[in-house]
């Protein structure tokens, strides 16, 4: 997979649901539109850094951790997701 390849999966993700449960009050983080919006940018940077750099310890900042476990919990949809990015599941802290 080429680097635009790469770029375009991470970019085709629907992270919106992920950002709805984020944003609800009583059962999510009670983010607004502008932090769930700002955080998915750094989210899908992160992916990306996962997916170039495989064999690389990758630390996300505490908002990007949240936002992925918001993803992960999403079991399904994750596995989906990962698939596209990295052609296999990504388990949490492990590289493929």
């Amino acid at each position: 997979m080429n680097a635009n390849d790469l770029f375009k999966a991470v970019m085709e993700l629907d992270l919106e649901p992920i950002k709805t449960k984020l944003m609800h009050v009583e059962s999510g983080e009670g983010w607004d539109l502008n932090k769930a919006n700002a955080v998915e940018k750094e989210y899908r940077r992160f992916l990306c850094l996962m997916k170039l750099y495989p064999h690389e310890h990758i630390a996300p900042t505490f908002l990007v951790d949240t936002f992925w476990h918001y993803h992960i919990l999403d079991t399904m949809k994750y596995a989906v997701d990962c698939e596209k990015v990295f052609g296999y599941f990504q388990q949490i802290g492990r590289a493929h």
